[in-house]
């Protein structure tokens, strides 16, 4: 399982799916051939322009509602020059026993684990209900776009009675006590894309620019707010649950918990996302007549798009700047039992000391879109992360060990297995 994931992540991740124009469509093809070596059919979804994804399904002992295997082709941009000369986003395998490149951690690597997976439990068999793998297009940024017509394809994949896709994963010290929690993230944050613009006015009125960059200025002033939110309250329940005291005690108290979490969390980027909302520019464009600047915004469970917004026109006090929402969503979650949990930790069988809880996602998902036609979605990626690898997300160095890859597949493959079986949360329309 490791040789095979090892070569399927390489053969993926040298295909380049971040830089415009996008295009899945080989990567799509790589990934059907390595399911056919496996003895699975899957098809290419392409919609003419090359933004391509697959889908494959495998056969179940029931009627049952179908489980769900979510995940993408398309990455997040990159910028090579900022790479290691050794290593760039589209490198591989380094030969001391990691694999690099954009996407190895979000998309392709989870992506790759489903595939190896689902070869697994397809020969082993004993399934009591179908597994669909779906790998869209256009799925890096949570839009859904290319989820939206892999659903109008296959409508079945809206009755799934559970999906399984990105936002949580094995999180190493998360807790500041050496321990390894995999995290299951049955919530995510909202977020947003705003446009602050500003076209050419009468003369004496500071120029479109001037007046965009001064307004995203004052949007992107720090806001050194930190929220403790019921996903990291049920986090750090589930992690104290078995410790001894004070840990004990401080799992009954927001006050304690705030002060053995939060304060330091809001502090170190790979966590703070936890803990706070936070605004970005994502760029700037200048015309002569007009310019405008795009924020990315992310809410806490609690907050709301709405509300950013409203903070954002405040902040900027313009009548000749506006602001407004391009697309977006609020923070979701799905259901979460005690049930649920058990049949996960079942699943991953943490070694002696290790945790399993649930967690918040923190970057957009497509996830969102299916919550909200009530079908159950949680993340899991079942691979350790340590503080590095947590930064390299969506930054440069992002890579995996590629003993990991095989641990994580199997882990993987016991998932969907007990998951099949399992008594799963109620498909509702919300």
């Amino acid at each position: 399982m490791e040789a095979q994931a090892q070569d399927l992540l390489e053969k993926l991740v040298a295909i380049d799916t971040g830089t415009a124009p996008v295009r899945e469509r080989p990567a799509a093809q790589v990934l059907v051939d390595g399911l056919k070596r496996d003895g699975i059919s899957a098809q290419i979804l392409d919609d003419g322009s090359g933004r391509a994804g697959v889908y494959a399904r495998i056969q179940g002992g029931s009627e049952q509602p179908p489980l769900l295997l979510l995940s993408h082709l398309d990455t997040h941009p990159f910028e090579a020059e900022l790479w290691p000369k050794e290593t760039g986003p589209l490198s591989g395998d380094d030969g001391q026993g990691s694999i690099w490149g954009r996407g190895v951690l979000d998309g392709k690597g989870l992506a790759v684990l489903h595939a190896v997976a689902l070869g697994l439990v397809a020969k082993s068999g004993g399934l009591n209900r179908d597994v669909l793998l779906v790998v869209t297009a256009e799925g890096a940024l949570g839009q859904g776009t290319g989820l939206a017509r892999m659903i109008e394809a296959h409508p079945e994949i809206a009755t799934a009675s559970m999906v399984l896709t990105k936002g949580g994963a094995g999180y190493v010290d998360l807790l500041g006590d050496g321990r390894l929690v995999h995290g299951l993230a049955y919530a995510e944050r909202g977020w947003a894309r705003l446009e602050v613009a500003a076209v050419a006015g009468e003369a004496g009125v500071p120029s479109p620019k001037n007046r965009v960059v001064q307004a995203v200025s004052q949007a992107l002033l720090p806001r050194p707010r930190s929220t403790l939110t019921p996903p990291i309250e049920a986090l750090w329940r589930y992690s104290t649950q078995d410790q001894a005291w004070p840990l004990q005690l401080a799992a009954g108290s927001q006050l304690l918990t705030k002060w053995f979490l939060i304060e330091g969390w809001s502090q170190r980027p790979e966590t703070r996302g936890l803990v706070q909302d936070d605004l970005r520019l994502e760029r700037l464009d200048v015309g002569v007549d007009r310019a405008r600047g795009i924020l990315a915004a992310r809410t806490l469970p609690g907050s709301s798009v709405a509300g950013m917004l409203a903070e954002v026109r405040i902040r900027t006090a313009n009548e000749s700047v506006h602001v407004q929402i391009l697309e977006g969503a609020e923070a979701n979650e799905s259901p979460l039992s005690p049930a649920l949990l058990a049949s996960f930790r079942e699943a991953i069988d943490p070694k002696e000391g290790e945790v399993v809880a649930p967690i918040l996602a923190t970057e957009p998902t497509d996830g969102h879109r299916l919550r909200a036609i009530g079908v159950p979605t949680y993340g899991y990626l079942p691979l350790p992360l340590d503080r590095d690898a947590l930064a390299s997300i969506h930054g440069r160095n992002e890579r995996v060990r590629v003993a990991d890859l095989g641990l994580g597949a199997e882990r993987m493959a016991r998932l969907i297995h007990a998951l099949t079986h399992s008594v799963v949360p109620a498909h509702s329309t919300r």
